[in-house]
């Protein structure tokens, strides 16, 4: 049987770098063919030109043994649908009108929307796919994951050949994640192929048929998954065996720098939360998405009000809402959507770094010095390893592990006391994820606080120095290092049962 896309000796530059080199992969016909590699690996440039959104600077693609041109348009013409990490959903609309969305004119009388169909046709939609989801809810108040599934409805509805998902489960905790792997295995027994993307390895092992390997923009392995270890996979990525995949150190804790006491946010997103972190301490938190996490992280940070309790920073209370006093105090914190809230993508990686040191990096009058600038970020950049071409490229042209180096970088210029990390590793490959291990553990050893949000278990599990379980907004276990188990802990996560506090 033909392949029904095949790439051949694919190529693309861009100034200063080579992204993909004369790349081939085949995907079969109702199959899951998976697409691993690191950060800048070429994994990305690969996916833009399957869905149209770039051209490749040579070679070919052959869509059932034709030769193809593709543009968006063309790609979902063909069958072809991309399901973005970034997902591509307009926030105040419905899920339904999401689901049809583009197709408006299929439920159209007279020139009239008609809101009955158009809540018909998302229903059948996710009915086919075995999906529950509130239809009549605008997507910005739904879970990540039902926004997910909201995009990937409205790819399988148009009657798709192949779908590429980039990254679907990486801001998933564990039922989220068997819950899509669920659903890809309906997609292929739809006869979708499936190419899946995504640096979860043992998701990878768990789904797919085939993988295919990327490093620096060459395929270096192309394999049946069948057999496959997630060490193989490891050592074909980076090219190098990983010690040690999560990289823990011992170091005595100091005296307490920040301190939670009663915190209770709106909405009731969490209630009566009392946490703790010492100096050259890692505190992980973690639990199901929907758990309170993230909601409890930016208050303490003072981007959200919270009713009430208490945040302390050493021996000073934190104003409630006051993020500029919370860095000015040495809390910082790195969000979980790193390109909404943590980055501005147009700007330069010099500008983004030098966000929070305008003032010391100007000349008299106020005016910016792009040589002061420039050279603190040259620092930054070696210091953290930043694959850069210049300080001056678009950090939105950077992959995502470099992108999450310049945000750490930007946050230890202030030389902070106390860092919060909600997702640290979201969508980031093993290698890139393995440095950032390595810095937070030298934060703890130079008496830094840490509170790391994660859904990663093992990676919460294997930094921690304990561990807090959040579940229905409320804390529902700590855990010390010596009783850290899987087991217990995702029980304590999912409600079996309660930990002691």
């Amino acid at each position: 049987m033909p392949p029904l896309l095949e790439v051949v000796d694919g190529s693309r530059s861009f100034p200063g770098v080579v992204a993909l080199k004369t790349v081939n992969l085949q995907i079969q016909p109702g199959t899951v063919h998976a697409l691993i590699g690191e950060n800048g690996a070429g994994k990305s440039t690969l996916i833009k030109a399957l869905s149209g959104a770039q051209s490749l600077s040579s070679g070919q693609i052959l869509w059932n043994g034709q030769e193809v041109h593709l543009r968006p348009d063309l790609a979902l013409e063909l069958g072809i649908a991309t399901v973005f990490q970034e997902l591509m959903l307009v926030p105040q609309l419905t899920a339904a009108q999401n689901i049809l969305l583009g197709r408006e004119q299929m439920v159209t009388r007279g020139g009239l929307m008609q809101r009955a169909e158009i809540r018909r046709r998302a229903s059948q939609a996710l009915s086919a796919l075995q999906l529950n989801v509130e239809l009549d809810t605008p997507v910005q108040f739904l879970s990540l994951a039902n926004r997910q599934l909201v995009e990937i409805a409205r790819a399988v509805d148009r009657e798709i050949k192949l779908l590429i998902l980039d990254e679907p489960t990486s801001s998933l905790s564990g039922v989220e994640i068997e819950r899509m792997l669920d659903l890809i295995r309906r997609i292929r027994k739809k006869g979708v192929s499936v190419l899946f993307v995504s640096h979860k390895l043992p998701e990878v092992l768990a789904i797919a048929d085939r993988v295919t390997v990327l490093r620096d923009g060459e395929v270096v392995a192309d394999l049946p998954a069948a057999g496959l270890t997630e060490e193989q996979l490891v050592k074909l990525m980076v090219g190098r065996e990983l010690e040690e995949q999560y990289p823990y150190v011992a170091v005595p804790a100091g005296r307490t720098v920040l301190d939670v006491r009663g915190l209770s946010g709106f909405t009731g997103r969490f209630s009566d939360i009392d946490l703790q972190v010492r100096a050259g301490e890692v505190v992980g938190i973690t639990g199901l998405i929907g758990s309170g996490r993230s909601a409890l992280m930016r208050a303490i940070f003072g981007i959200d009000r919270y009713q009430k309790g208490t945040i302390q920073v050493g021996e000073e209370r934190l104003p409630v809402g006051n993020p500029a006093e919370s860095l000015h105090r040495g809390l910082v914190l790195l969000p979980e959507n790193r390109k909404d809230e943590g980055l501005w993508l147009a700007l330069s990686v010099a500008e983004n770094i030098a966000m929070t040191k305008l003032k010391q990096l100007s000349v008299p009058f106020g005016w910016k010095s792009n040589l002061k600038v420039g050279q603190f970020a040259k620092d930054l950049i070696q210091r953290y390893r930043v694959k850069t071409a210049s300080p001056w490229t678009a950090v939105g042209q950077l992959s995502g592990g470099n992108q999450q180096k310049v945000i750490i970088g930007r946050a230890l210029s202030i030389q902070p006391r106390c860092v919060l990390f909600d997702e640290p590793t979201r969508g980031i490959d093993v290698g890139a994820k393995y440095e950032i291990y390595r810095i937070i553990n030298q934060l703890k050893e130079s008496g830094i606080a840490v509170l790391m949000v994660s859904s990663e278990l093992n990676e919460v599990m294997g930094l921690s120095d304990r561990l807090l379980v959040m579940r229905r907004g409320r804390i529902a276990g700590v855990f010390e290092r010596p009783q850290f188990t899987a087991e217990a802990i995702g029980q304590t996560a999912l409600g079996v049962k309660e930990a002691t506090l």
